[in-house]
Parts: C-alpha cells; sequence; structure tokens
C-alpha cells in the first residue's frame, strides 16, 4: 500500500507562520484586542527587509510588496515594503519602521535601503547614508569612523544577500531621512554616535515596554566608559538628577555619568558584568527611591506606585512619632515630604528610605563598592549611603 499525504489546498485567507513570533502578529492582526500591546521589530530587521526587496529588485527586477526576513532565532517573518526604485546602477527600497506599542523614536520612520553591485572588492560593504549615525568613540564593538550599524543587524543582512547573491561585491547604504533629527532624542549623543540614529536589535524583536533596547543602550555607555579608562561609574535616573549629581564628581569624564531611565535592577546588573568598575554609584530622587527600597528594581510607574502602608512600616521601624503618619497618608507624591513640617520625624523616615534602598540594590554589584545618593528637589544630595571603602 502506498499512502500519500498532502497538504489541503488552503484558504486564500490563510497566514502560514514559522514561529512563535509570526504566530503573535498574526493573531494581533486577526484579534486585536487578544494581546495588550502590539509587538514589533527592530531598526535592524526593518533595513535588513529593505536589502531584501532592493536586492530582489536589482537581481530578479521583482518589486515585491513583501519580503520575508531570517531572525537571528532562525524564524522567518515577513515584513511589508513601501516602496522599490531604481537609482541609477542600484535599487533603492523604503520600509516603513513598526516598532508596535513600543514607545520607540524610529516608530514609523522610512528605513531605506540602496544596494548597489560592484567589482571593486568581493564583499558585502556598509556605506554611511544619511541619518545614520557615524561611530566617533571606541567601546561599542564597532570601528571609529564606521556607520553606526550593530553586529547582530550586520550579520543578518549579510545573510539575506548572500542567499540571493553568493558571491560578489555588494554595497549597502542604510538611508534613514529623518534619523539625523531623531538622534537628539536617543541616547547616541553620549555614546559618541553622530549624525544619526544606530541600526540595532539583537531578538530582530521589539517586544512592547521591553527594556531590551534601554538595557542595551546602557550596556554601550558602560563599555565606552571601560574603553576609556573611567573604574567609577555614576548612575542616574535621568537629565536632571544627573545635572545635580555632576557636581559632586567633577573630575570625571562626561561618559562615566550613565542614566537608568526605570531599569534600575537590569542597569545595576549591567553594570556588574564589567569588571574593571570599581565603584557604582546610583543617584536617585525620593520618588523612586520609595519604590526602590521597598524592594521594586523597575520603578515604572505602570508597574509600581508609592506605598503607604510601606512607609508607615518603615516609619515604625525608624522610630517616628506618630505624628508622621497623617502626614503619610496624606502624601500625594513621595517629594511631598522634603516640604513636611515634622522635620525630625521626616529626616528619620528618608535616611530609611536610603538605606533600604541601598540594600535592595547592594546584591546586584557584589564586585565593586557601592554607595546611594539620595537627591531632594533642589539638587542637594541629602543622604549618602554606601560600604564604608567608599563612604
Amino acid at each position: 500500500r502506498v499512502y500519500a499525504v498532502v497538504r489541503p489546498v488552503l484558504p486564500e485567507s490563510f497566514i502560514p507562520v514559522s514561529g512563535p513570533v509570526g504566530l503573535r502578529r498574526a493573531v494581533e492582526r486577526l484579534l486585536p484586542a487578544f494581546f495588550h500591546l502590539r509587538s514589533g521589530f527592530t531598526t535592524g530587521t526593518t533595513a535588513t527587509a529593505a536589502v531584501v526587496a532592493a536586492m530582489r529588485a536589482l537581481l530578479q527586477k521583482e518589486m515585491s510588496e513583501t519580503v520575508p526576513v531570517e531572525l537571528p532565532s532562525g524564524e522567518v517573518v515577513t515584513l511589508p515594503v513601501a516602496s522599490v526604485r531604481a537609482e541609477g546602477d542600484a535599487f533603492l527600497a523604503t520600509v516603513l519602521k513598526d516598532a508596535g506599542d513600543d514607545p520607540d523614536v524610529t516608530n514609523g520612520m522610512e528605513i531605506c535601503a540602496l544596494v548597489r553591485l560592484t567589482t571593486e572588492h568581493q564583499e558585502v560593504r556598509f556605506l554611511k547614508g544619511e541619518g545614520v549615525g557615524v561611530v566617533t568613540l571606541p567601546g561599542l564593538g564597532l570601528e571609529v569612523g564606521e556607520p553606526a550599524i550593530n553586529a547582530v543587524p550586520r550579520r543578518m543582512m549579510e545573510t539575506e544577500v548572500r542567499r540571493l547573491y553568493p558571491r560578489g561585491g555588494v554595497d549597502i547604504t542604510i538611508i534613514i531621512p529623518a534619523g539625523r533629527e531623531a538622534a537628539a532624542q536617543t541616547f547616541n549623543p553620549r555614546l559618541g554616535i553622530r549624525d544619526g540614529i544606530s541600526i540595532i536589535g539583537t531578538s530582530g524583536v521589539v517586544k512592547p515596554f521591553s527594556s531590551e533596547a534601554f538595557v542595551g543602550a546602557i550596556r554601550k555607555q558602560v563599555g565606552i566608559a571601560t574603553a576609556l579608562g573611567v573604574h567609577h561609574i555614576v548612575l542616574n535616573s535621568g537629565a536632571k538628577s544627573e545635572h545635580y549629581i555632576k557636581g559632586a564628581y567633577p573630575d570625571l569624564i562626561p561618559q562615566a555619568f550613565v542614566q537608568y531611565g526605570n531599569f534600575i535592577g537590569e542597569s545595576l546588573s549591567c553594570v556588574a558584568s564589567f569588571p574593571s568598575v570599581d565603584l557604582v554609584t546610583i543617584g536617585i530622587m525620593l520618588g523612586k527611591a520609595v519604590k526602590l527600597a521597598e524592594g521594586n528594581l523597575d520603578t515604572h510607574s505602570k508597574k509600581v506606585v508609592m506605598n503607604r502602608e510601606f512607609l508607615h512600616e518603615l516609619a515604625r521601624r525608624s522610630h517616628c512619632s506618630a505624628a508622621i503618619h497623617p502626614i503619610i497618608e496624606d502624601l500625594n507624591l513621595a517629594r511631598e515630604l522634603w516640604t513636611r513640617p515634622t522635620a525630625e520625624d521626616t529626616e528619620l523616615l528618608l535616611r530609611a528610605v536610603a538605606e533600604h534602598a541601598w540594600a535592595a540594590c547592594r546584591p546586584l554589584v557584589p564586585s565593586s563598592r557601592f554607595e546611594l545618593l539620595l537627591i531632594d528637589e533642589a539638587g542637594a544630595i541629602r543622604f549618602r549611603v554606601g560600604d564604608e571603602s567608599s563612604r
């Protein structure tokens, strides 16, 4: 007997997927309310899709409306192509960045790839286009002067090019028309990347409100700082606290100051992976400090809010008088404690907040000295808690 197993004829509405990313994207299209937040693709995946579209046009004269791209995991996903056109002996393809519901400054941007075959060399070469940054500092894993296209996106593009054109020279120029303006809203100036954004992404996929890109940027900043000989890293929540805290360390170079946003735990773990860092300082303002003191290493307001019950308990443990409890109950924001009249009780409570926040972080940097600075609304360092050797 001979048994033939065949795939049935599928309706046109059938959506094939080859892995979890494609499955989620299909569900998001068919059932928009199924997931609370939409996923997306990195600039690296988007740029790779543009390269595939341009290569297909160049080699096969095919103006694709969609193209397949292999993610670093091996899964193949399909991305829509906005446009493809000839540019002399090259082709320019444009794909719109879709970051899903992640608050990404590049979401919706045109990511373009100009692809040209060449006999000048036999490699896949990356040239800088408008809106893509240039590397000016060491420590990023890219040569100074190179376009800021990270290692994983480069590999993704090279793989797709060689799938279509196994041998011969190919020049790829990534162009992001709005990239120069958008770069001012990223970490790039701090990383020494000038004149545009970076083509980044390690998984190829943007998870909604993921910390991956943020922590990746922190890792690069610390890498640059250590490459420049820095042994003392100062973490701070943002521009305001960084401005205040720089006065305490006037001899440190700008690259030593790194912003953690809300990702305190992941940022500290990231810094701890650099053995040359001898001292880690974290500057924090009261709103985040109260959340951190309770053990919340991600202080985003979507995940955690000020817990009055925790403050009541901390006040009791700190031997504050009963007068502090109505004040705590009446708080709308933790920073209001700086202006409350019960000076002695407030001092006890705030010191306890600083000490508990330090204790929550200390295990994450086991090989370095560690200190925490609690900063008030005027920018003064009100409490400094740390190892004896770092005080």
